[in-house]
């Protein structure tokens, strides 16, 4: 099986595009019959953000030139709290409807979707899972499962029911027995599905899993004339404060160098994420991250300002271009 994994990124003012990633999945486990099938996960469109309708006709075009067997779509179809009118739900429907492919698509909703996500899904084709399974099938008796769990951030997961579902054997002499689903209480364990029939070896499918928990926490940073790197240890919302440095204040007789900036705001990392902290400075006239340098410092007439606080998607020194270009908060 190849899976093959398209994000699209659009958080941010200026950054926007789709990330395609390929992985070759091999296991005695896969039925012959799916061997070569492809099957793409996409997620993170955040429709409301940079993203439009075009950029979407584009993620079409991207996912029919791979010929996928099988589409998965994660969550994420708009921002928090995005509104969809019905010019722009109609739009989606015919769009997502374009999607061509061989065994079926499926689809959960992410921590972002509002109400309209299982309209607009199901409109399009899509199975809508939530705390489920389904079983496919490919030429003949031998199905693959997936498995969809509820949103974990909003508590509506649920990995009992999720393997409580009304199974359709594709052969009315096949038999299923599931083991597990009733003591996934601990922080991991395995959950194993049998599959019987008659003249054929029975085919055992094993998840493990492991409980993923969050607690709050706090990472402070401080002026040291680099980027500073912050790495996302779950998939969650993070808040993020900012302060901008105070400008130089060399002779307190004259006035007060003026306070730096204040903002904050919220954001949802995927784990493993990336962020770089620039935090800004004066040091005796000489500023880090921009804030500059008076004409007449050396007179006492007037004194540099202080740098900018700022959160980047791309590293380098303060002043790299495309390093500014990714800055998606700044506090001047």
């Amino acid at each position: 099986i190849f899976l093959i994994s398209i994000i699209m990124y659009a958080k941010y003012i200026g950054t926007k595009g789709i990330i395609t990633k390929e992985y070759k999945i091999e296991s005695q486990l896969i039925p012959k019959n799916f061997s070569g099938i492809k099957v793409i996960f996409m997620s993170d469109i955040l429709l409301g953000s940079t993203i439009d309708l075009n950029d979407i006709d584009e993620l079409v075009v991207k996912i029919n030139e791979l010929k996928p067997d099988i589409i998965l779509f994660g969550g994420g179809l708009t921002l928090d709290k995005y509104e969809l009118d019905s010019g722009t739900t109609e739009e989606l429907i015919k769009k997502f409807n374009s999607l061509n492919v061989k065994l079926g698509k499926y689809a959960v909703k992410g921590y972002s979707d509002g109400e309209l996500f299982d309209n607009i899904m199901t409109s399009s084709n899509f199975k809508v899972m939530n705390n489920s399974y389904e079983f496919i099938y490919n030429e003949n008796n031998i199905p693959i499962c997936i498995n969809a769990i509820g949103i974990y951030n909003k508590g509506d997961y649920n990995l009992e029911t999720s393997f409580d579902s009304d199974i359709t054997p594709f052969d009315s002499s096949a038999t299923f027995i599931k083991e597990g689903t009733e003591k996934i209480l601990g922080d991991n364990g395995t959950l194993k599905i049998t599959v019987s029939a008659p003249n054929c070896t029975d085919t055992v499918y094993q998840i493990h899993y492991t409980k993923a928990t969050g607690t709050k926490s706090l990472t402070e940073y401080t002026a040291v004339r680099e980027p500073q790197e912050f790495i996302a240890l779950i998939r969650g919302k993070y808040k993020v404060q900012l302060w901008g440095s105070q400008g130089l204040n060399i002779n307190p007789s004259y006035s007060i160098g003026g306070r730096g900036a204040y903002t904050e705001g919220e954001i949802i990392l995927n784990k493993g994420e990336k962020l770089y902290v620039y935090v800004g400075d004066n040091e005796d006239g000489d500023s880090y991250n921009g804030g500059g340098t008076a004409e007449y410092a050396k007179t006492n007439r007037g004194f540099g300002g202080g740098g900018a606080t700022d959160v980047r998607l791309i590293g380098g020194p303060w002043n790299d271009f495309e390093s500014l270009k990714s800055r998606i908060m700044v506090a001047a």
